[in-house]
């Protein structure tokens, strides 16, 4: 007995189906996600492999970052935070509850955020961490308004990247600029530059 028409089309529709499933899962291996963040926890692709920072209760609420899966830094015990320097091996002060997070990545660039008070004050750093180095650096750029609080700068425009220099627009503080504190300056729109060469940071001139 030969199959129907209606059974025909069936297969035919399941086949091309099946189909359309394989070239969505490859396409979602190509252009899968580089970066993802949660509450205590935060990663992103890199040219060193998987960067990794985990503080939560599987690490007794003390920062963890792991580069390629090796442990590059544990905070000790006590109330102290981590001993940020220039590098990401002391690790990253955050004044939140958990990881800082991703902003945006281009290449070996990796533009991040974290609180720079508690949460509730919604005032955050921003520093960029440069995998294209031989040892990755780590480097503070502005503190300003959260990115979900700022809709004086289109999320679009956050940053401009080019072939050897970024920018950062914000509403905020310049670099080396005091704020939050009793007598500091009035936040207002800031344009910060880091070139990529000698991790010069500067306030670009309009």
């Amino acid at each position: 007995m030969t199959a129907g028409p209606g059974r025909c089309h069936m297969r035919v529709l399941k086949t091309v189906c099946a189909l359309l499933a394989l070239v969505a899962a490859a396409c979602g291996a190509e252009n899968g996600a580089e970066y993802g963040d949660d509450l205590g926890s935060m990663w992103v692709k890199t040219p060193k492999g998987k960067f990794e920072c985990i503080d939560g209760a599987a690490t007794d609420y003390r920062q963890v970052l792991r580069l390629d899966g090796r442990e590059i830094y544990r905070q000790p015990p006590g109330p102290d935070q981590p001993a940020e320097d220039s590098t990401i091996r002391h690790g990253i002060v955050e004044r939140g509850l958990g990881c800082p997070w991703v902003v945006a990545v281009h290449r070996g660039l990796v533009v991040i955020g974290g609180d720079e008070q508690a949460p509730a004050y919604g005032v955050q750093f921003y520093a960029v961490i440069d995998f294209d180095r031989a040892e990755p650096s780590l480097t503070r750029l502005a503190v300003g308004q959260r990115t979900e609080d700022d809709d004086s700068v289109p999320s679009g425009r956050r940053i401009e990247w080019s072939d050897d220099s970024l920018v950062l627009n914000l509403f905020g503080y310049a670099p080396g600029v005091e704020c939050c504190l009793v007598g500091s300056p009035e936040p207002r729109r800031v344009r910060v530059r880091y070139t990529y060469a000698n991790r010069k940071v500067e306030v670009v001139k309009d």
